[in-house]
């Protein structure tokens, strides 16, 4: 079974830090069966010692009764049961240890699952946050990292608030380095009348999609969005812009908008999308008198 990550293994969000988990020393069972003896997983290069380190501890405290051997040479992990047969349970083990060390997506699992023979687990239990920052050599972080954006901010339109619904976040800003361009954090300006549940809800999305730290100051309310890294990416601002859209703060629309002022990739256009009226109930305090 190979891993080479959803769509690009360059992007944090699919990459696959392992790129194959093969059975191995096959022996004839009983019924005449080719029964495996061991699994072995490789680890691909651009890995830290710390994830290597991490994972081998993280698969030998869930298997007691197994043989774990790492070879460098290879960047393999075998794992062999003392009873002598690669079981369904320990797959299924497997597949968990593996995606909550950050090795494999949860869509990976249910895709290894399948072609295995595993149960695969339900999506409810796909809860991983993931942050490579430490365990991930990605060959493309510098050029993420150090983008050189060009807009200090981006402003939504107020003269198109009948067809898409009031703003909850009227401002992205851009805080730019001099002479970089670099942004290093993200300031989103709330408006005076969202209410205290949509900040709430806002910072839980952020968490969920950006991570990093998140910092509110309600005297002048303004959220602070530094993700993980030095630098804010081309990236990770779109996640920013995607959270605003999945807290109701603003309509699709406006994201396509903020995507194209900021000159990144902007989602497609969507008619249903485009026409869906949000439902701000308790997130927005209307206007005295007003609905």
């Amino acid at each position: 079974m190979h891993f080479c990550g959803e769509d690009d293994n360059n992007d944090p969000d699919t990459v696959a830090l392992i790129d194959e988990i093969r059975l191995t020393n096959f022996h004839q069972g009983d019924d005449g069966t080719q029964m495996p003896k061991s699994v072995s997983i490789r680890i691909i290069n651009e890995t830290t010692d710390l994830f290597i380190a991490n994972l081998y501890k993280a698969l030998s405290a869930s298997y007691k009764n197994c043989e774990i051997t790492f070879n460098a040479d290879t960047r393999r992990i075998l794992i062999s049961p003392l009873a002598g047969t690669i079981t369904h349970t320990v797959m299924v083990r497997l597949f968990g240890v593996l995606y909550k060390m950050q090795a494999i997506i949860f869509n990976d699992v249910v895709i290894a699952s399948d072609k295995l023979g595993v149960t695969p687990p339900p999506r409810s239990l796909d809860t991983v946050k993931r942050d490579l920052a430490k365990i991930w050599t990605n060959p493309k972080a510098l050029a993420m990292e150090n983008y050189t954006f060009q807009a200090p901010y981006f402003k939504f339109n107020p003269n198109v608030r009948l067809a898409r619904g009031p703003l909850l976040v009227n401002t992205v800003e851009l805080n730019l380095e001099r002479g970089t361009r670099q942004c290093p954090y993200v300031t989103l300006h709330v408006s005076h009348r969202a209410t205290e549940i949509f900040i709430s809800t806002l910072q839980t999305t952020l968490e969920k999609k950006v991570g990093g730290r998140l910092t509110y100051n309600p005297s002048i309310r303004c959220l602070t969005v530094m993700p993980p890294g030095d630098n804010v990416s081309k990236q990770q601002l779109g996640k920013i812009l995607e959270a605003l859209y999945e807290s109701k703060a603003i309509a699709y629309n406006d994201q396509i908008d903020a995507c194209e002022g900021l000159k990144l990739n902007a989602p497609p256009e969507d008619p249903l999308k485009s026409k869906e009226k949000r439902d701000l109930t308790e997130l927005y305090k209307p206007p005295h008198g007003g609905r």
